[in-house]
């Protein structure tokens, strides 16, 4: 059976997926690597950004504490754990390049699922 499937990025002929004959067919690991790929490809820049944000609003708390020293303690423990943050994200992608990099192993920056 030669099946076209239109999809938003264009048109899919699935008449070389001998697996499955009637759609819907079931999901195959691969799915699973591209959808948590597209996942991660999504969360790492939005925690960066959450963590910009927290980071300012640290900075905000802290210089509208005046004088009173618990809001201003807060703030700064805040401001500390954003830029604790902020570095663990950008030190952990960069040593994975730089593995990448040294080793030639490409496939550490892509997610795939070991198929024996």
């Amino acid at each position: 059976m030669n099946l076209l499937v239109v999809l938003a990025q264009g048109i899919v002929d699935n008449s070389a997926n001998t697996q499955c004959d009637t759609p819907p067919c079931p999901n195959t690991l691969q799915d699973f690597e591209s959808v948590f790929a597209s996942i991660l490809a999504a969360i790492i820049p939005l925690a960066g950004i959450v963590l910009f944000v927290v980071v300012m609003l640290a900075g905000f708390n802290w210089m509208t504490a005046g004088s009173d020293t618990k809001k201003a303690e807060s703030a700064r423990n805040m401001a500390t754990y954003g830029i604790i943050g902020i570095t663990t994200l950008a030190l952990s992608f960069l040593i994975l390049r730089v593995i990448a990099s040294f080793t030639g192993i490409e496939s550490l920056l892509n997610f795939q699922i070991f198929q024996p």
